[in-house]
């Protein structure tokens, strides 16, 4: 089980003694929620950021478990080349969400 040690008060606590909680901080340039999920310490009640997420990088989570989903499939189906070709592109939306994630944080910041 992984321990987790708050910055303020050095508290240590278990993952799952956290509750992931979702609080829109803005609105992007089409009128979506800009959402921040986020984690509040146990014991001094200070707030941790996990992820910001507007409407796009959303799609593209979604994207990338559908082509893992595709991953899975081929190698039980034993179509090697089939699954590499899936996990090269998974590995393209994972790095396309790792730079949105990061353009995420400067604009918007997490609390």
């Amino acid at each position: 089980m992984r321990e987790l040690i708050c910055d303020t008060c050095r508290q240590e606590f278990a993952l799952d003694e956290i509750e992931l909680k979702n609080r829109v901080i803005a609105q992007d340039e089409n009128g979506d929620d800009v959402i921040e999920q986020y984690f509040t310490c146990p014991l001094c009640g200070e707030d941790y950021s996990v992820i910001i997420l507007d409407r796009q990088q959303e799609e593209l989570i979604k994207k990338r478990r559908q082509i893992r989903a595709r991953v899975n499939r081929a190698i039980l189906n034993k179509r090697a080349d089939r699954a590499r070709k899936y996990a090269e592109q998974e590995q393209e939306l994972k790095n396309d969400i790792r730079c949105r994630e990061e353009m995420l944080k400067e604009k918007y910041g997490g609390r």
